[in-house]
């Protein structure tokens, strides 16, 4: 979603087969506003309803802040990702919602390992999560743009091997 529209990507999964795109829509509004009265209907005509929905935070709702990867448990890698970045963004840590990815190393040396922390305000997250669930969305995932890249592209024949 953004402020000139919606865009839909329909995806058929199949166990052992390669993922299908059965359709591709984007649906232009005349302003940010009606984006919000729009997604019902794009769900509906559709036939959204009962898919598992995929969404991304629109570029500019986020920031990525590289940062040393914490030495620290699995389970307490969010706590220690969220003391790195609180010095480092513009508002309170408290209402930023953080998640973390590390950095592909090549040649893992003795150097440090990298993360990409991504933070985004909380209330924005929100808001789109609700926007998406009152349209009748089942929203499984919120990602970002540069990962649900990524994602896809790893699906390309292109990519294997």
């Amino acid at each position: 979603m953004g402020e000139r529209g919606v865009a839909v990507a329909r995806v058929r999964r199949e166990a052992k087969l390669p993922p299908v795109l059965e359709h591709a829509l984007f649906q232009s509004v005349q302003s940010p506003e009606d984006v919000t009265a729009a997604l019902p209907r794009l769900v509906k005509s559709q036939q959204l309803d009962s898919a598992v929905g995929i969404t991304t935070l629109e570029l500019g709702a986020y920031a990525l802040v590289l940062v040393e990867a914490p030495d620290v448990k699995p389970d307490e890698l969010r706590a220690a990702i969220r003391w790195r970045v609180r010095d480092l963004i513009d508002f309170h840590i408290d209402d930023a919602v953080v998640d973390a990815f590390e950095v592909p190393q090549k040649n893992p040396t003795g150097h440090n390992r990298m993360m990409y922390a991504v933070v985004a305000r909380t209330n924005d997250v929100r808001v789109l999560i609700d926007q998406l669930t009152q349209a009748g969305l089942r929203l499984e995932v919120v990602d970002i743009p540069e990962l649900a890249l990524r994602n896809i592209a790893s699906l390309l024949p292109e990519d294997s091997g």
